[in-house]
């Protein structure tokens, strides 16, 4: 299951002190692993020519020799506790209409990008979104007549953080080889004439950038310690601008 329920300000905060101090084991951080996909024309998913080798992303799953090598004492052990997994994104969608005679002209464009892990969850962050309406009025003038609109752009990040209530997700995440998380980013429009006879048409593409980082602690051999989900809130480290979700 989801961390649903962990808020910005709690993301923000850090750690959260939810056990007493004594028994709590500090967390340690991976280095974020960070993977792109540039400005695409939608729709597009794993199977896109011009993506092949970038899209699935091919994430290293935490391996605890490579992520910790201090040494251990007889019967510790390093324990992976949280993921936490950001996914910017952008869209860009451009409008047209042309007019073949006075007319009303109605173009309506949505879309969404989707990062999935196969055989465990088909959302692993929710699922950025976008949309946009364009409405033109032309009654006089010589036609046929085309107006093109400022292009619109819609891009934030969406996160969430899994911690050791999610064993599935960690799970697959953990071992010495690479996880594949394919992404799909799709597009729709709708075209209406009220009055009159043209058209409409709708273009969009689509980038992301995918970050990954492990939290993970080397608690005492007798220590059976509880730590607070607060802590996957150092996820928001990866980049320090404001969130907008759309």
């Amino acid at each position: 299951m989801r961390i649903r329920a962990l808020s910005l300000a709690l993301l923000v905060v850090g750690l959260a002190a939810a056990t007493t101090p004594a028994a709590r084991a500090d967390w340690l951080q991976t280095a974020p692993q960070t993977f792109s996909l540039p400005l695409t024309l939608t729709d597009w998913d794993q199977n896109t020519a011009s993506l092949a080798g970038k899209n699935p992303f091919e994430v290293r799953q935490f391996d605890a020799a490579s992520a910790y090598q201090g040494p251990l004492l007889p019967g510790q052990h390093v324990t992976l506790e949280a993921i936490g997994i950001r996914l910017d994104y952008e869209f860009q969608n451009t409008i047209a209409v042309r007019f073949d005679n006075p007319s009303t002209i109605t173009v309506q464009a949505s879309g969404y990008m989707q990062l999935s892990l196969p055989g465990v969850t088909t959302d692993l962050v929710n699922r950025p979104t976008f949309s946009n309406s364009v409405t033109e009025t032309r009654t006089t003038g010589t036609f046929p007549q085309t107006v093109v609109e400022t292009t619109k752009v819609t891009k934030s990040f969406s996160a969430l953080a899994y911690d050791r209530s999610n064993l599935a997700i960690l799970n697959a995440f953990t071992g010495t080889g690479l996880v594949d998380l394919p992404v799909t980013a799709r597009a729709v429009s709708d075209f209406l004439v009220n009055s009159g006879n043209g058209q409409g048409t709708s273009d969009t593409a689509a980038r992301a950038t995918l970050s990954v980082v492990y939290f993970f602690a080397v608690p005492e051999p007798t220590s059976f310690a509880l730590v607070g989900v607060g802590g996957v809130g150092l996820l928001v480290t990866f980049r320090t601008r404001s969130r907008r979700q759309d």
